[in-house]
């Protein structure tokens, strides 16, 4: 085949999975010319397909979006589907599709040391709370989840301008703000248990097919606006993992 085809999903590290699982589905159906709009262009250089930086991209052009939003409102026609089914149909890619992420560690040895201080433990891996919205858990929950799981080796990762300073401490390494996207794919790797609240840890984990955890705010969930914002809605391979929601009483739900 020797059309274009331009994908674009130009907004969080969620986006971007969601993208690289069409491109993947695109690649294996023979397309030789895809082109990807990104803010992530780190995540894609092993594969065959040329990335744009949004800023590239003239006014004219209309990319197909395959992009991780809650913004997502139900039809009669989308009874039944999750929010990487309505991703991949709203960018007409025809399904199934994948969400598949296939990747390969470009730093093994980054990936060997951490097993070695691990001695043994099981991985976790997580995200702390980001800057408040009303989706964003209540801190002391999702501390006290993170607590009650010392038996884990867990790693803290994330971006210092994007998530709440101070919050979720409870860590054996912590990553924030010292591990790239690409090392963080690649710790992810080794991951046994991903822990976070609507981001793109739980997307990872899906991605991985590697148990996850992801805490949902209440104050949203009893909000009637964000009714579609559920666990079984915003999760393709929800069979792999837990919800918790941050007005629990103890103990939290969770694996």
């Amino acid at each position: 085949m020797d059309r274009l085809i331009e994908l674009a999903a130009p907004n969080g590290l969620g986006d971007a999975i969601y993208l690289r699982a069409a491109v993947l589905h695109l690649l294996e159906q023979g397309e030789q010319d895809v082109h990807v709009i990104t803010m992530w262009p780190a995540i894609f250089d092993d594969l065959p397909v040329t990335t744009k930086a949004c800023s590239d991209l003239p006014g004219k052009e209309h990319p197909r979006y395959v992009a991780y939003t809650m913004r997502h409102k139900l039809h009669g026609t989308d009874q039944g589907m999750n929010q990487f089914q309505l991703c991949c149909r709203e960018a007409e890619i025809a399904g199934p599709v994948k969400l598949d992420i296939r990747w390969t560690a470009r730093n093994p040895a980054l990936c060997k040391e951490i097993k070695r201080k691990a001695h043994g433990r099981e991985i976790l891996i997580y995200q702390p709370v980001k800057l408040a919205n009303i989706f964003t858990p209540q801190q002391n929950a999702f501390d006290r989840w993170l607590h009650q799981k010392n038996k884990y080796y867990r790693i803290r990762v994330g971006h210092p301008a994007l998530i709440k300073q101070g919050s979720s401490m409870g860590c054996e390494l912590d990553l924030v703000g010292k591990a790239s996207v690409s090392d963080v794919f690649d710790i992810a790797t080794i991951g046994d248990l991903f822990f976070g609240e609507l981001c793109y840890i739980p997307l990872l984990a899906e991605a991985m097919d590697k148990q996850f955890v992801c805490m949902f705010s209440s104050a949203a969930a009893k909000t009637g606006e964000y009714k579609h914002i559920n666990f079984q809605r915003m999760f393709h391979k929800y069979h792999l993992g837990t919800a918790a929601y941050d007005d629990q009483i103890m103990p939290i739900l969770g694996v």
